[in-house]
């Protein structure tokens, strides 16, 4: 199932599921807001304007890395765009104040895709990414090469080195974060073989890269951990189950009732086995499942998700789990078209979500909102019209929430597009 148009988000807590005895240790979250503190153009060099498709955007020490496919790097004269060079660069590392150098890209133009990051030392990135040919046309599907993984520090490339081959199809849209444990690093990305879609799983451990093979008919990936276990998300649907009223579609056909249903698995301690599958979201029940979002919070594990009724009715409810209870509580957002979260210093996880239509599909005012859980509830941060004219991306700083994203020029000859930086001071009780 691809990204429905219009639909609604959904935050989970799930508090005591998974580590009782650590959930019962920790004090409840507190609530945050977050005021606007300055807005500037990201400046390449200090001068050049820039953008970076915001795939990956995560802080390192002060500093922000944000890598994607395409960039672009716009030149001026006398305040003017005279030339444009596209995909010459891996992305970009920003300071505070909006000033940004370039990230060498260790591939030649055009064949780095789907960028995952993740901090590695201070001032340091690990990532992850795809190299593919450029696609024959804009937002096209890459046909994936290889995986790569590498270290770096903004300016030079300190690791470099390619993730085991799997011959598939790679969703690559679909794939997890990069995510750190006490092993190294590890990702996962649904990949279709010959014998059907699965999740591959690629981990580190001692310095050597392996991927494992896991759960049948896979669409969507999310991974997390709690420093030892793997939890790894996917969305597949049950083919079982049915739709309980008998529904048909306008040409008689049988409709299905489970189309996208979320599922756990874990690894154990020692990292060599998964366990059995737990169904976290039941897609016949509460609705399809698309680009869920999995981060182990220390209090619990978290999980947002974009939910849309397979036959046409955007969903309701959002929950909060319990001891595998789910509880109903009230939607977050109207018709949500993108869903991201990033973690603070002290582990505590923001997310946000941007969406451009209510539910009956009438235009309205683009949003963007920043949400945490605080106790049993998903509060709003910060909520407001988007600045932005396409998908963005945000970091946390010390005490700062720090949104990047397009936005188009608005002279004759100012850059089609180039990011800004939004920041935000956080507060919590």
């Amino acid at each position: 199932m691809q990204t429905p148009v219009h639909a609604r988000v959904f935050v989970v807590a799930i508090i005591s599921m998974l580590a009782p005895s650590t959930v019962d240790a920790q004090a409840a979250a507190r609530a945050c807001t977050a005021t606007p503190a300055f807005q500037v153009p990201i400046r390449l060099d200090g001068a050049r304007p820039v953008y970076v498709e915001p795939q990956a955007v995560v802080s390192s020490g002060d500093r922000i890395l944000v890598a994607g496919n395409p960039t672009y790097v716009w030149y001026l004269k006398d305040d003017r765009v005279v030339a444009a060079g596209r995909d010459s660069i891996f992305g970009i590392v920003v300071q505070r104040d909006g000033r940004a150098q370039a990230v060498p890209s260790p591939l030649p133009p055009g064949r780095v895709h789907s960028v995952r990051a993740a901090p590695h030392a201070d001032g340091q990135w690990a990532v992850v990414f795809v190299e593919a040919a450029p696609p024959p046309r804009f937002a096209s599907p890459v046909n994936v090469e290889a995986y790569w993984f590498g270290v770096t520090d903004g300016t030079r490339w300190l690791r470099m080195e390619k993730l085991p081959a799997l011959e598939g199809k790679f969703a690559t849209d679909n794939a997890s974060a990069l995510i750190r444990t006490e092993r190294g690093y590890a990702m996962a990305v649904p990949v279709t073989l010959p014998s059907g879609s699965r999740a591959a799983v690629f981990s580190e451990s001692g310095g050597r890269w392996n991927v494992e093979l896991v759960a049948g008919g896979a669409v969507y990936t999310s991974l997390t951990t709690d420093g030892r276990e793997l939890m790894l998300g996917v969305v597949y649907a049950d083919t079982i189950a049915r739709n309980p009223t008998g529904a048909s579609s306008s040409n008689g056909s049988f409709i299905p009732g489970d189309l996208n249903s979320l599922w756990l698995y874990r690894t154990a301690d020692n990292g060599t086995r998964w366990s059995p599958r737990t169904r976290l979201v039941d897609g016949l029940l509460q609705q399809p499942v698309f680009h869920p979002r999995l981060h182990w919070s220390g209090r619990g594990l978290e999980i947002g998700w974009i939910a849309k009724d397979g036959i046409g009715g955007d969903t309701h409810i959002g929950a909060i789990t319990r001891a595998h209870t789910l509880a109903v509580m009230d939607s977050l957002v109207v018709a949500t078209q993108h869903i991201e979260l990033t973690t603070a210093t002290n582990g505590r996880p923001f997310w946000l979500t941007t969406d451009a239509a209510d539910s009956t599909g009438t235009t309205r005012t683009p949003s963007l909102r920043i949400w945490t859980i605080t106790g049993a509830k998903a509060t709003q941060v910060l909520g407001g019209r988007t600045p932005f004219h396409g998908v963005s991306g945000f970091a946390a700083l010390d005490t700062s929430l720090m949104v990047v994203g397009p936005m188009r020029g608005t002279k004759p000859f100012d850059p089609a597009v180039m990011l800004h930086l939004h920041a935000y001071t956080l507060d919590c009780d």
